[in-house]
């Protein structure tokens, strides 16, 4: 599937009343969020801006994780757990998986 969000990396900047803008790179880019704080939690949302701002960095990542580990169980490097001992390995890729369709509107 071709990338239909804007490129990252995403920058964020911060005003002195806590509304922030994050842009695509270069400084100029094009705006993907702005938001006036306001009353609301100016930490929680400056904590939501850094989110997403990482969002194209994340994305990347869990695709290089969901690569590392099917290669790694396809080549033998990766031994999964046996199917009835309960470990969290087992929900690992069908987690990866989830958050990258739902980061590519699947």
């Amino acid at each position: 599937m071709s990338e239909k969000h804007t490129p990252g990396p995403w920058d964020l900047w911060v005003d002195k009343e806590g509304a922030f803008t994050i842009r695509a790179e270069p400084e100029d880019g094009m705006v993907i969020a702005k938001r006036n704080v306001g009353t609301n939690d100016p930490a929680e949302g400056i904590a939501n801006a850094h989110l997403i701002a990482a969002a194209p960095e994340l994305l990347e990542a869990l695709k290089s994780a969901r690569q590392f580990i099917v290669n790694g169980t396809e080549y033998g490097y990766i031994r999964m757990p046996d199917k009835d001992c309960p470990d969290s390995a087992h929900d690992t890729l069908p987690k990866i998986q989830a958050a990258i369709a739902k980061a590519e509107g699947q």
